[in-house]
């Protein structure tokens, strides 16, 4: 409505200066208003299930909140470890495999992670073959290519076509290798079976423990705080952290000041919306 008003050239021109910055005013609070209208009235999304939807509430947005609707649900389904950007290589052989399964197609295995509404939800295949180059590195499982299995050796994402086999470490009995750094695999037909020459030559490392606590205190751009969220808090909690987290907002305004009713309306509320805990707070 208010669009058609200043469109019509007529009826415009017959208003006042007065009603016209008054007219221009309102325009823009309403598509101002619009994104956060949308995002707060489209709050719940429902995830395919094994026999029934999964449901999430995303819950209110924070006053002014003016972000896309794909980037909201995309952040708060990372955050509840439902959409995952890393995939640890012992859930492959957990969620692809199953237990009486010595060897799958990676193609099937990126396949099914893409298909199967129970497995975890990746944000692209190449979360999956990352996954399995970790795992072959780990010698957590092999890959055969070929006549040849790699185990414990480096690859990249790239290497990994749909034809290659993974192989359960298990599976892959290889005797000792002779000066060379190859070895023969025990089986109906035996298999060439490439190592590291660290892993050929010494017993196997056990992995690299984990952090059991991790603190940091930085400054951070204020428009960088989404980007706080998916890469520091979501990754901190897809490996399991609990987490505290504690904002510092200091604000300057040496112009024009801070409005009061910004602090009210927005500021506070936000913060009594969200349920954040009051530790300190200036207002000089």
């Amino acid at each position: 409505a208010l669009r058609a008003i200043r469109e019509d050239r007529t009826l415009h021109q017959q208003l006042h200066e007065e009603n016209k910055q008054w007219l221009m005013s309102k325009m823009k609070d309403a598509e101002d208003g619009i994104g956060f209208r949308i995002i707060s009235t489209y709050r719940h999304v429902a995830k395919a299930g094994g026999t029934e939807a999964a449901w999430f509430d995303l819950g209110l947005p924070t006053v002014g909140e003016r972000s896309l609707l794909t980037r909201r649900v995309g952040d708060f389904l990372r955050a509840e470890d439902v959409l995952v950007s890393r995939l640890p290589p012992r859930r492959v052989l957990e969620k692809a495999l199953r237990p009486d399964d010595n060897e799958k197609p990676v193609g099937e295995i990126v396949e099914a992670f893409l298909k199967y509404p129970h497995l975890p939800m990746l944000e692209s295949e190449k979360v999956v073959r990352e996954a399995i180059v970790q795992g072959v590195r780990d010698g957590l499982f092999g890959i055969r290519m070929g006549d040849e299995i790699l185990f414990r050796v480096a690859l990249s994402a790239d290497d990994l076509d749909d034809g290659a086999i993974l192989v359960r470490a298990a599976a892959i009995q290889a005797v000792p290798p002779p000066e060379g750094g190859r070895a023969v695999a025990a089986g109906p037909e035996p298999t060439a079976v490439r190592e590291t020459a660290a892993s050929a030559c010494s017993p196997s490392q056990p992995s690299e423990s984990g952090i059991r606590f991790y603190k940091v205190h930085a400054q951070v751009p204020w428009d960088k705080l989404t980007d706080v969220v998916r890469g520091v808090i979501g990754p901190l909690r897809n490996d399991g952290a609990e987490l505290e987290v504690e904002v510092i907002v200091t604000a300057r305004s040496p112009s024009g000041g801070i409005r009061e009713s910004t602090l009210n309306q927005k500021v506070r509320e936000t913060l009594s919306q969200i349920g954040a805990h009051f530790e300190e707070e200036s207002d000089p």
